[in-house]
C-alpha cells in the first residue's frame, strides 16, 4: 500500500511539472543573461570600469609627455608716413610649427604612485562590476524561483478543485440512492467555494510573479514554462570551513575592502612625495616666421622662416607651506587607518554571511525531506478517508479535511524545495560564486 502511495505521489508531482509545448521555456541561465543585460547597476559598473582602465594609460602617459601644434594665419601690414610718400600695404602669409616634449627626471615616486592607483582603481571597478553582477543574478533567480512556486502553487490549487468536483459527483450519486444527508451536499459545496477561492488567489500570485520577473528581464513574460527542476536530490554537504575560505577568495566586497586599503596607502605616500623635489627636462622646437618681419617680402616668405630650439632642467620644490603636505600626511594616515578598521568589519562580516547562508541550506534541505515527507502521509490519509466514505462509514466533511491537509502539505513541500534552491543560491552569492556559475553555465552553452 505505500509503494503504491509513493507511486502515486510521484506520477501526481511530475503531472505539476509536465511539459505545456505551447508555452515559451526559460531556462535559469537563460534569464540570468537577459537579466544581465537590463541590469542599469551593472551597466553602469562596467562603463565605470571603462573610464578606470583609461585612466590608467593617462597615468602612464605621466612619464613621458610630447605633442605639437600648427598655427598658421595671415598678417597685414602698412608701411610709410603720413604726407611723406606712398603707403605701402603688405599681405604676409604666416606659419608657425611647435614640437614639445617632457620627461620627468625624478618625482619622487608620484609617477609611479599615481599608475598604481589607476591599476588599484581599476581592479576596484572590476571587483564592483562582480558585485554588481552577484546581486543582479540573485534578484533574477530569486524572481524566477518565486514564479516557479507560484506556477507549482496554482497547479495544486487546481488540482483541489478537481478533487472536490470529484467529491461533489460522488455526493450526489449517494443522494439519489438515500445513502447521503443533505449537509453532505452542502459540505461538497463549501469545498468546491473554497478551492475556487484558492485558484483565484493562487492565478492573483502568479501574475504578480510574472511582473516581477518581467521587469528585471526587460520585456513581457505572460505564458511561460520554466524549463528548470526544484531540488531532487540531497547534494554533499560543504564543509563551513571550505565555504569560508572561498568566501574570502572570491567575494566582491573583500576584495574592494583590501584594494581600498592598498589605496589608501598609496595615497600616504603620494603625500609624503610632496616633500621631494621634481625634476622635469623639457625641450621644445619651434620653426616657422612668428614673429612677423615687415622688411620680408612676399616673395622671400620662405626665407623668412627660423628655428628655434629650447631646452631646460625645471627643479620645483614646495617649500614655506606652513604645514600643509604634513596635514595632508597626517589625513592620509587617518584615512588609511580607518580602511584598516573597515577591513577587518568587512571580513568579519564575510564570515558571518557565509555561516548563516550555509546554516539556511542546511536547514532548507532538512525541510525538503520533511515535508516530502508529510505529503505522502497527506496523500496516504486522504485515500483512506475517501475509501471510508465510498464505503458509507466516513463524514464528509473528513473528506475536505483531508483535501486540505494534501494541498497544505504540496505547498510545504513546494516551498520547501523552491527554498532549498534560493538558499543554494544565496550560499553561492556569500562566497562570491554566483557570477562564475554562471560564466560557467554560459561557457558550457556556448
Amino acid at each position: 500500500m505505500l509503494i503504491r502511495l509513493l507511486v502515486l505521489g510521484s506520477l501526481l508531482w511530475q503531472a505539476i511539472n509536465l511539459p505545456a509545448w505551447a508555452l515559451e521555456t526559460l531556462s535559469l541561465r537563460e534569464a540570468w543573461g537577459a537579466g544581465l543585460e537590463h541590469d542599469v547597476n551593472f551597466r553602469n559598473a562596467q562603463a565605470a570600469l571603462l573610464r578606470a582602465r583609461i585612466g590608467i594609460d593617462q597615468a602612464r602617459g605621466e612619464q613621458f609627455q610630447y605633442g605639437g601644434d600648427l598655427n598658421v594665419g595671415n598678417r597685414y601690414g602698412v608701411m610709410g608716413l603720413l604726407g611723406a610718400g606712398p603707403i605701402t600695404a603688405m599681405n604676409s602669409p604666416l606659419a608657425n610649427a611647435t614640437v614639445m616634449a617632457r620627461w620627468p627626471i625624478f618625482t619622487g615616486g608620484k609617477v609611479e604612485q599615481g599608475i598604481a592607483q589607476a591599476e588599484t582603481q581599476s581592479l576596484i571597478q572590476a571587483a564592483r562590476v562582480a558585485q554588481t553582477r552577484e546581486n543582479a543574478l540573485y534578484s533574477v533567480a530569486e524572481a524566477y524561483w518565486d514564479l516557479k512556486r507560484a506556477q507549482l502553487r496554482l497547479d495544486t490549487q487546481k488540482l483541489a478543485l478537481l478533487d472536490a468536483r470529484s467529491q461533489l459527483n460522488l455526493v450526489g450519486s449517494r443522494m439519489r440512492t438515500g445513502r447521503a444527508e443533505a449537509h453532505d451536499l452542502s459540505q461538497a459545496e463549501i469545498g468546491i467555494a473554497n478551492a475556487e477561492d484558492g485558484v483565484i488567489q493562487g492565478e492573483a500570485e502568479l501574475k504578480t510573479a510574472y511582473l516581477k520577473l518581467s521587469r528585471l528581464l526587460g520585456r513581457e513574460v505572460t505564458d511561460l514554462r520554466l524549463d528548470e527542476p526544484t531540488v531532487t536530490e540531497k547534494e554533499a554537504e560543504t564543509a563551513l570551513d571550505t565555504c569560508v575560505a572561498v568566501a574570502l577568495q572570491h567575494r566582491p566586497e573583500l576584495q574592494i575592502s583590501r584594494l581600498q586599503l592598498t589605496q589608501c596607502g598609496l595615497q600616504v605616500q603620494l603625500a609624503r612625495a610632496e616633500k621631494t623635489p621634481q625634476v622635469d627636462l623639457i625641450s621644445a622646437y619651434q620653426h616657422g616666421n612668428n614673429p612677423f618681419i615687415a622688411t620680408v617680402s612676399n616673395r622671400d616668405l620662405l626665407n623668412a622662416f627660423t628655428g628655434v630650439w629650447d631646452a631646460r632642467l625645471n627643479i620645483s620644490l614646495r617649500a614655506f607651506d606652513h604645514g600643509v603636505i604634513d596635514r595632508q600626511i597626517q589625513v592620509r594616515e587617518n584615512e588609511l587607518a580607518a580602511e584598516q578598521t573597515a577591513a577587518s568589519l568587512t571580513e568579519n562580516q564575510v564570515r558571518i554571511d557565509v555561516k548563516r547562508a550555509w546554516e539556511s541550506l542546511v536547514q532548507a534541505r532538512r525541510r525538503v525531506v520533511v515535508t516530502r515527507h508529510g505529503e505522502v502521509l497527506a496523500l496516504r490519509y486522504h485515500q483512506q478517508i475517501q475509501a471510508r466514505y465510498r464505503l458509507g462509514f466516513g463524514l464528509a466533511y473528513l473528506v475536505d479535511e483531508a483535501r486540505n491537509r494534501v494541498a497544505s502539505a504540496r505547498n510545504r513541500a513546494i516551498d520547501a524545495a523552491i527554498d532549498a534552491e534560493l538558499a543554494r543560491l544565496a550560499l553561492l552569492v556569500a562566497q562570491g560564486r554566483l557570477g562564475l556559475t554562471w560564466a560557467k553555465l554560459t561557457e558550457g552553452a556556448s
